[in-house]
């Protein structure tokens, strides 16, 4: 949507998809929202709204990486590359 200078749209699109996630419980595709919504704040210029959404996804990453009911699980979940890649992009090496 920024290549195509259509930042509303995208921004529009992935609120949806926020509230669409927040609304049925699904942190693992939350995360992956919110993460979206961070870096198209900072594109925008927004760095209040990107940090806020960096937080939120990193607590859910926490959460899930928490609540996964075995080691084997969090590593596993922990070493999906774009799990690794927000957690490297944030400074977090787990």
């Amino acid at each position: 949507m920024l290549v195509l200078d259509e930042a509303e749209l995208g921004w529009a699109a992935f609120l949806k998809a926020r509230q669409v996630a927040e609304d049925s419980g699904a942190r693992p595709i939350l995360w992956q929202v919110l993460w979206e919504l961070s870096q198209l704040a900072t594109a925008v210029g927004n760095a209040s709204a990107a940090d806020g959404f960096r937080q939120q996804a990193q607590e859910i990453i926490t959460y899930i990486a928490g609540h996964t009911g075995s080691e084997e699980l969090r590593v596993s979940f922990l070493s999906m590359p774009e799990v690794k890649s927000v957690l490297n992009k944030l400074g977090i090496h787990e």
